[in-house]
């Protein structure tokens, strides 16, 4: 594994374990804002995710017209 797919396994198995403990009792101040800092991250990958996409479709698009 990557050392990035590890960063990205740790963060999701932090944010399913704070998911967790929302259900067991109120999370702190700072339990919160990781739950917040780890909520954007993963929203951000997801955009850049879909923006590769994007990108190589339209890339596949111009290629398809110039030939």
């Amino acid at each position: 594994m990557s050392v990035r797919a590890a960063k990205i396994a740790q963060q999701d198995a932090r944010r399913d374990q704070l998911a967790r403990l929302r259900c067991e009792r109120p999370l702190t101040l700072l339990e919160r804002e990781e739950e917040a800092r780890l909520e954007r991250s993963l929203h951000l990958r997801v955009w850049r995710e879909q923006q590769r996409e994007v990108e190589a479709r339209l890339a596949h698009t111009l290629e398809q017209e110039d030939a």
